[in-house]
């Protein structure tokens, strides 16, 4: 009788394994393990086969990894309180400043006033980044006594007459 197809797994013969094939498998397995062909060694210090390195979903552990605190601390003790450190000299910027006010009427403003402070202030402050760059600085402040005065006859309003009925 003709078989026709492919085989089914019933219809597959059989292999046998024959123990003499098994015997020399065997044989060669612990020849190589005795010979040390294949031989497996831990790290130093350890006694399991898991990695330290975390897996891929798995979260970092910190304190997994520090040396454990088996030292008592001692609580007793004061700290000494600190000196206060002496107090930073003023700021001295490393350029000459010249400032020059002029005021309607010919008045100038005094060195000491609060304005003339402000204005030096206000100066130093925007350039502390080019200190280094910077040998000598010159300000003129003018005040103009009508700079914001409406000028007469300079803008005229624009008046919408009534249309007559």
């Amino acid at each position: 009788m003709a078989l026709s197809g492919p085989l089914v797994w019933s219809q597959r013969a059989r292999r046998t394994s024959s123990p003499l094939l098994a015997a020399t498998l065997a044989a060669a397995a612990a020849a190589a393990f005795s010979a040390g062909g294949w031989t497996f060694a831990l790290p130093r210090g350890s006694t399991s086969m898991r990695v330290s390195t975390p897996r891929k979903h798995e979260r970092p552990k910190t304190r997994a990894n520090l040396p454990r605190q088996n030292l008592e601390m001692v609580l007793d003790e004061e700290v000494p309180e600190l000196e206060a450190p002496p107090p930073l000299p003023q700021h001295r910027i490393p350029y000459s400043l010249n400032m020059v006010t002029q005021t309607p009427h010919g008045a100038r403003w005094k060195d000491e006033s609060r304005a003339m402070k402000y204005l030096e202030q206000k100066l130093t402050y925007s350039l502390t980044h080019f200190e280094d760059f910077i040998r000598h600085v010159e300000v003129r402040f003018l005040v103009q006594e009508n700079f914001r005065r409406d000028k007469a006859g300079g803008h005229k309003k624009v008046v919408r007459a009534k249309a007559p009925k």
